[in-house]
């Protein structure tokens, strides 16, 4: 069985490679770059979700918690322990805990940790634009929600790097490995390949590996030329393998329902364009309902982030690498299923 796989693996990645899948990647992957190095601009002004929570009965201070609940991106929670639950639930948000006097402010900032002394300053700033006493961190708390975590600057040209590398392995990998399938189909190679000794497990799982290679080498490459060496390339390699498992996995099912690319090219084009609306979240946390945070590519996304920024929260890095695996497996367990009962 090995043997057979291998040589299976050499065919598909000659496959790959004359037609242009390879090359595909490689150019995706070095317009990325460029884009990320000289288009983008390091910083731009976002503003992030804050969760206020009152602790004071002065009526001057609660005028102040009025006024913030009014914002858009204000909510207000009526405990600390919602507040720091909404912190976890929500990422790139920050917390606001206002109590004491008018004339004796306690102000306490709950930030996540990564966020850098320009976001710590306007908060103070925008405090002291409203009772005129706070004046520098002296004056106001700032903590940070969990223990141990690294304060680390994210430029904006960086904060994307998430988002094209679970393109890669995942979407780009559910076009391509569903291409090659049907390339497959008529050439007449699966057919052919029924009436060998090898079996249809063997035959499927060459492709995902194949396909994992290509999004393994975007990945490396994009990773190393933007951010150099400094993330988790373990924990990056094990949600290459579970994200791409699924990504190939839900392609490989849905090129079994059609006989051709231009069949399948809606489903293709519909399932890759749900699986992005995470993107959305990522940048809008509050847009982030239930059915978004279920989805395989929403805990990828935070769990990529986590990988490369690495601010301690790794229970977000396994979540993701057991959710999408899981759904990996099945996908690929029914597909297997699938090909062969089409073709028997």
């Amino acid at each position: 069985m090995s043997q057979r796989l291998l040589t299976l693996i050499k065919k598909d990645m000659k496959l790959v490679t004359r037609n242009w899948f390879l090359l595909i990647t490689l150019f995706i992957a070095a317009v990325f770059i460029l884009i990320v190095n000289f288009v983008i601009p390091e910083d731009i002004s976002m503003e992030p979700t804050v969760y206020v929570l009152s602790s004071t009965e002065d009526t001057t201070m609660l005028g102040l918690t009025d006024f913030l609940s009014q914002k858009p991106n204000s909510h207000m929670v009526t405990t600390r322990e919602e507040l720091e639950s909404q912190l976890n639930e929500t990422a790139g948000s920050l917390g606001m805990v206002i109590g004491g006097t008018y004339e004796f402010p306690d102000v306490e900032f709950v930030l996540q940790g990564y966020e850098n002394d320009k976001i710590k300053s306007l908060l103070i700033l925008e405090m002291d634009d409203y009772l005129g006493k706070i004046k520098g961190e002296k004056d106001a708390l700032v903590s940070y929600l969990g223990r141990g975590i690294s304060q680390k600057e994210i430029p904006f040209n960086h904060s994307i790097l998430p988002m094209f590398l679970l393109m890669e392995p995942v979407l780009l990998g559910l076009f391509f490995i569903a291409t090659l399938m049907f390339f497959e189909k008529s050439e007449g190679t699966t057919r052919a390949y029924v009436a060998s000794p090898g079996k249809m497990v063997e035959f499927l799982f060459s492709k995902v590996v194949v396909m994992f290679l290509l999004g393994l080498v975007s990945m490396y490459l994009v990773t190393f030329l933007t951010v150099g060496i400094n993330a988790n390339l373990i924990l990056m390699l094990i949600i290459a393998i579970s994200g791409s498992l699924f990504g190939s996995g839900l392609g490989l099912f849905i090129s079994s329902f059609f006989d051709n690319l231009s069949k399948a090219m809606i489903w293709i084009i519909s399932f890759s364009l749900l699986l992005s609306i995470p993107f959305a979240s990522y940048y809008l946390p509050s847009f982030s309902p239930v059915w978004i945070r279920l989805m395989p590519t929403y805990s990828l996304l935070f769990a990529l982030k986590e990988c490369i920024y690495q601010t301690g929260k790794l229970d977000i890095v396994w979540q993701s690498i057991t959710l999408s695996g899981t759904l990996g497996l099945l996908l690929f367990g029914a597909s297997v299923y699938r090909y062969q009962k089409n073709l028997v």
